[in-house]
């Protein structure tokens, strides 16, 4: 397995959240986004084997931030 991105996770999620769609696959992106947020608070940049690779940083984090608020996210019951 290589080096994936974790910003890919979250416009993803965001990309859904714009079409109005119920990605599939959704709950486990959402999982594993969650999984790559570091201690301090911020969004670790690559992950690798499931396991966060590399350091946290503003463009990850924002991108992740703006996935877990999005209207269609499944972190959130639709209303």
């Amino acid at each position: 397995m290589g080096i994936y991105s974790t910003y890919k996770l979250a416009l993803y999620l965001i990309a859904a959240a714009r079409l109005k769609r119920e990605p599939p696959h959704a709950q486990a992106v959402l999982d594993r986004l969650l999984s790559m947020q570091a201690q301090d608070g911020g969004w670790i940049t690559d992950y690798k084997d499931g396991r966060p690779v590399g350091l946290a940083n503003v463009e990850t984090t924002c991108l992740a931030l703006l996935a877990l608020e999005a209207p269609a996210s499944p972190a959130k019951p639709a209303k």
